[in-house]
């Protein structure tokens, strides 16, 4: 398990244009795949190729007991 750094704020966003703008404002830094490049460039923000990055699947879990909570119900019926 990985502590967060005791005076480091740890800032969580919804969506990626809340994202794109707090990693413009300097508040953060972020890994998206390379479908986020084809969006509208922002103008403070710089996407760097991870070369050595291998390919990798996303998961999305919750605990089996209760059920998934409603955010997770709401992503699973965009799907």
């Amino acid at each position: 398990m990985t502590i967060p750094h005791p005076v480091r704020e740890i800032v969580t966003c919804t969506n990626f244009d809340e994202w794109i703008e707090l990693v413009a404002a300097n508040r953060g830094i972020g890994v998206v795949p390379d479908l986020a490049r084809t969006r509208p460039p922002h103008p403070g923000v710089a996407y760097l190729d991870l070369p050595d990055a291998p390919p990798s699947h996303v998961y999305l879990a919750w605990r089996a007991r209760p059920g998934p909570p409603s955010s997770v119900q709401r992503f699973l019926g965009v799907l």
